[in-house]
């Protein structure tokens, strides 16, 4: 798979200030995403190719299956913001990849960056899934190491979570998770929040509450309970 990006040089002023832009990750996920940044304030400028190699095996009439996917991103024209977030060796990035097996109800996936000069590990996420709509139970491990986003410091992650999610009838849904800090400077929970979902053809209502366990000087973390409403057609909001 190759794709060709043209995209001017320096297409983010600094009159614009960076509100929503400054969450940034590079993986298999947005490896052939035109922009990789999400929100609206900052967009990914400079002429670039990205390509992989994937790979895929099906057993026909069971939900069998295992793919494979690496790949990378290769700029034109250095990009000093992105130089430290997408591990940039000179015009190379680093190496993303995914590896997933889904054997009946069972799902084992695989996720990774690595450097591509030495093949040091930047992240690593391990996924393991298990049931099937009525009820499926998950659990997950993530490293993270740290970057910079132009100014934006991204703290290093090492961080295991579990959750459930349950179709409780044709419209309704549950979901819970608990998230657990590794990290030796900071270990114990992160977040716990549960979600109740209304669904059908033409909107959607969700019932959430949280709680989160992160801190520092002047937070020290705190519950929250949400609704958001969508229309299907025109979006959503909720409080």
């Amino acid at each position: 798979i190759v794709m060709l990006v043209a995209s001017p040089n320096g297409s983010n002023p600094d009159k614009i200030p960076n509100v929503d832009s400054s969450v940034f990750d590079f993986d298999d996920v947005n490896l052939f995403s035109p922009n990789r940044y999400v929100g609206y304030d900052k967009v990914e400028s400079g002429s670039r190719m990205n390509y992989g190699v994937q790979w895929t095996l099906y057993q026909m009439g069971k939900k069998r299956s295992i793919q494979a996917l690496f790949g990378q991103s290769i700029r034109l024209r250095e990009n000093d913001e992105l130089d430290d977030a997408m591990g940039y060796d000179g015009h190379f990035s680093s190496y993303v990849g995914r590896l997933q097996l889904n054997y009946e109800y069972l799902t084992l996936a695989y996720r990774f960056r690595m450097a591509q000069k030495n093949l040091e590990a930047q992240k690593n996420d391990i996924s393991f899934e298990a049931g099937s709509a009525p009820f499926r139970i998950g659990l997950n491990y993530l490293f993270q190491d740290s970057f910079h986003l132009g100014e934006v410091y991204s703290n290093p992650k090492k961080e295991v979570s579990v959750y459930v999610r349950s179709r409780l009838t044709k419209n309704w849904s549950l979901e819970g998770r608990y998230r657990y800090n590794l990290l030796k400077s900071d270990r114990g929970p992160l977040e716990t929040y549960g979600i109740l979902r209304y669904d059908n053809e033409c909107a959607a209502v969700e019932f959430e509450a949280s709680k989160s366990y992160t801190h520092d000087r002047n937070y020290k973390g705190d519950t929250s309970i949400t609704m958001r409403f969508y229309l299907k057609t025109l979006g959503g909001f909720g409080q």
